[in-house]
């Protein structure tokens, strides 16, 4: 018989506890990965999901080139994107998409002629190429093939615009892209290795830092800053 608590009812046991404890917390990074999988299979700004080409910015944030350039020229950024002056502030990724979060190749082009004799022209997608086609796409790691979903600390290199995981960079120390070959500034920074989208405020505050050490150390020439501080007094009144 269960042991009795002083208001008659049972008292739950150590291992019952822990079960609990487990079964929230697990509940919690369900839900908690469902919310990264979705920032990270789409384009910051537009929230579409991602299609390259593709481009980033100094603080880590990923976009669809075409709707960052479209945002821009209607001068509608969010105030998270303020810090992006303009096109030179943006990075061009190399990077390729798995259609889903778990898979360790890269996305199929839907209609590519197989062995088997091909479909009428007339005739819409196969189911399966269909899915293919709605699935999120995630950026994947061409070292570890591991996904940037969320549950992985991803870096974009600023000399080449390769995303490759943290394991993979731990795991194959070089002084050039072990993706790529380009070479590298050693050793490796913040202002190197720009960390895909921040999370946390520290993460947030270290990626800030680290654009403005680059910035400081990289001004934009004169005439182009002249005409940007014209187009912010302009826009005033």
């Amino acid at each position: 018989c269960e042991p009795m608590g002083g208001d008659g009812g049972s008292i739950p046991k150590r291992v019952d506890l822990v079960r609990e404890r487990r079964k929230r917390k697990t509940a919690r990074n369900a839900s908690a990965g469902l919310v990264d999988e979705a920032a990270w299979s789409q384009c910051a700004v537009s929230n579409e999901q991602l299609e390259p080409p593709l481009v980033a910015c100094e603080m880590g944030f990923i976009f669809n080139k075409q709707a960052i350039i479209e945002h821009m020229l209607a001068k509608d950024l969010q105030p998270q994107f303020a810090h992006i002056r303009g096109l030179k502030d943006l990075i061009p990724l190399n990077v390729q998409l798995i259609a889903s979060s778990t898979s360790s190749g890269p996305v199929k082009a839907a209609g590519v002629p197989s062995a088997a004799p091909a479909p009428p022209a007339a005739e819409s997608p196969s189911e399966g190429e269909q899915k293919t086609l709605n699935s999120p796409k995630f950026i994947s790691c061409p070292i570890s093939n591991l996904p940037a979903n969320g549950r992985y600390r991803f870096f974009i290199i600023r000399s080449c615009g390769c995303v490759l995981s943290e394991r993979a960079l731990k795991q194959v120390p070089s002084s050039t892209c072990i993706h790529c070959g380009k070479a590298w500034v050693e050793p490796p920074t913040a202002v190197d290795r720009i960390l895909v989208n921040p999370q946390t405020p520290e993460d947030r505050d270290q990626a800030r830092a680290a654009m403005e050490e680059y910035r400081a150390a990289h001004p934009l020439p004169a005439a182009a800053m002249d005409k940007k501080r014209k187009r912010r007094k302009k826009q005033r009144f």
